[in-house]
């Protein structure tokens, strides 16, 4: 039943799918329990695969920046799919299934292709762009039910990644123990797929009846119910009588209807008046535009001598207008000239046909003017008509966007937090049990505790996460605070690192960047929100993302050249300097 067949029709369908489900908050929290998890799990990977030389520790780290910046860059196409398909539920989890097999399809081919341009590829670009597909229909298809709260749906979001960030690791450091690290990324990936079932678990489109807008009440339906049959009667009794005989006469045999020239001028109006009863209620009707009208106007009672005279004057009318037409036909025969119907004979004395040969145009004249003169007016239209929804397509994706985003102000402080949120996260989680294993040699760190600094990061988490009930309804200035706080908290903890390197002082770190990353992942959007407006934040969101996806590969990048500049320019400075110490000791002696 569509939408349009009823008023109250939407209204209805928000109240029924605003009622909370058991059933679409607990695949909502497996979904993002489960598919995130190939983020938060890579440290485990990377410590393996820089362990065992499989990959050096720089090509290794591209995986983990490529997968966010996939993430980033596929959520707002993500989201345009999941807007077009909001109403059907049945596609929105079609379209999870496909991003939970895109992203199981990825990691388990760069576990049988072992280099790293396929890890690059498949786990970074493809796994991502299949876990931006999943949680974004996700998000899309329960709205409704959290409509009213959207704070509690992101709860509910980061309590899951809390949950997979304390268990998934730990289950990737097993499957690496006992089967090796390109064997657990296959197993890891089927494990994923748990997701297809999980999904087939949300309930389908509901079948709401609308009930009749005109009774609200039952004593309303009563009385109408009594006054209807009565109203219907009276019309139908109308329509029976107002089918006149003379309608009967068009279905005679044809020997009467040739005859129907000469017996057509013996009815009278009197005669259709009696065969054509009144009715006895006063019909109405309603043309397209729903003007009323009124069928049956009474005429003037007129005797029929001046019936005859009227139509015998509309005769002589006629006759008069036909021959005023014959006359100024033949005037302008005579102004044509001679007689331009010829013989075959005379088609060789007056004609002379040429042959000419049909030139063709070149490409550059197929758009002028001249050379389209081919095509028909329809196809110009049509084809005007898609170059200026394609033009139309194009303003409103990319350039009203990207015009709208840079004229606003605070834009560019929420592009590079996002940027340096997303990167920071990416690489404190990937590199930091690695370089607590490195480093913790003399501590006698194993395996096992560097991974379990990944828990202290859930576990820190957690305590923001009991703040949740008064963080919602702070007011904005104060979540603006909490915002600038969860920064410096998470700009802390590298700090943290580059002052010492022991285990304790690491582990210190992991618990300050959990409260830090916490909160500021949980109030960004909101800040965003806020501070764009929010009319501009349905329309700069995906300029962000994408725009951050571009920062994020600068950022990276300048890291990584940095550090090759200073390996070039660290032994022509140490050169230099000892060069010129040299020649100011001979100078002294």
């Amino acid at each position: 039943m569509s939408k349009s067949a009823s008023l109250n029709y939407h209204h209805q369908n928000k109240l029924s799918d605003a009622k909370w489900s058991l059933t679409v908050v607990t695949v909502v929290f497996l979904i993002e329990f489960l598919l995130p998890s190939a983020l938060s799990s890579y440290g485990v990977f990377f410590n393996e695969f820089v362990e065992d030389d499989c990959f050096p520790f720089h090509s290794a780290l591209w995986t983990p920046v490529v997968f966010v910046a996939s993430w980033n860059l596929m959520n707002p196409w993500s989201r345009k799919i999941g807007a077009k398909f909001e109403g059907n539920k049945q596609i929105l989890k079609l379209i999870t299934i496909t991003g939970a097999i895109i992203l199981s399809f990825g990691i388990g081919l760069s576990s049988l292709v072992k280099t790293i341009t396929i890890q690059i590829i498949f786990y970074g670009a493809i796994g991502g762009a299949g876990t931006s597909i999943a949680l974004t229909q996700i998000k899309i298809y329960v709205y409704d039910n959290f409509q009213s709260k959207p704070e509690t749906l992101e709860a509910i979001l980061q309590i899951a990644k809390v949950i997979s960030i304390f268990i998934f690791p730990h289950c990737v450091l097993f499957l690496a123990e006992h089967y090796g690290v390109f064997k657990a990324q296959g197993i890891f990936a089927s494990i994923l797929l748990h997701a297809l079932p999980i999904t087939l678990l949300l309930p389908g489109n509901r079948a709401v009846v609308p009930q009749l807008l005109r009774y609200r009440t039952v004593p309303g339906y009563l009385q109408d119910s009594i006054e209807l049959p009565t109203i219907n009667k009276g019309f139908d009794n109308g329509i029976k009588h107002i089918h006149p005989s003379s309608f009967k006469r068009a279905s005679l045999n044809s020997d009467s209807e040739s005859n129907s020239s000469d017996s057509s001028d013996s009815y009278s109006l009197e005669e259709i008046k009696e065969e054509i009863p009144r009715s006895p209620l006063p019909l109405r009707f309603k043309n397209d535009m729903g003007v009323e009208i009124l069928p049956e106007i009474p005429e003037e009672d007129e005797s029929c001598d001046e019936t005859s005279r009227k139509i015998s004057t509309d005769i002589k009318r006629l006759s008069k207008i036909s021959d005023r037409f014959e006359e100024i036909i033949g005037k302008n025969k005579r102004n044509d000239g001679p007689n331009m119907v010829m013989g075959l004979t005379e088609l060789e004395n007056s004609f002379h046909r040429r042959s000419r040969k049909r030139k063709r145009p070149k490409f550059f004249q197929d758009f002028s003017r001249n050379s389209a003169g081919c095509c028909s007016p329809y196809r110009k239209y049509i084809f005007r008509k898609r170059l200026r929804s394609l033009a139309l397509i194009l303003f409103d994706t990319f350039i009203k966007p990207l015009n709208t985003s840079l004229k606003c102000f605070y834009f560019y402080p929420s592009l590079c937090c996002k940027t340096c949120m997303a990167l920071t996260y990416v690489v404190y989680i990937s590199i930091i049990p690695h370089v607590a294993l490195v480093n913790g040699a003399n501590y006698s760190v194993d395996i096992t505790e560097a991974v379990f600094l990944l828990t202290f990061i859930s576990v820190a988490w957690c305590f923001f996460l009991i703040s949740l009930p008064w963080v919602i309804n702070m007011s904005k200035v104060k979540i603006r605070v909490l915002h600038i706080l969860g920064l410096l908290l998470t700009s802390g903890s590298y700090f943290m690192v580059h002052l010492s390197l022991s285990h304790d002082m690491i582990t210190l770190s992991c618990l300050v960047f959990g409260l830090g990353y916490g909160t500021t992942s949980f109030v960004e959007d909101i800040v965003y929100r806020e501070s764009l407006g929010v009319r501009k934040w349905n329309l700069v969101v995906g300029t962000l993302e994408t725009l951050s996806v571009h920062d994020i590969f600068l950022v990276f990048f300048v890291l990584v050249s940095v550090n090759i500049l200073l390996w070039i320019l660290a032994p022509l400075i140490n050169f230099t300097w000892t060069y010129f110490k040299k020649r100011r000791r001979e100078a002294f002696l």
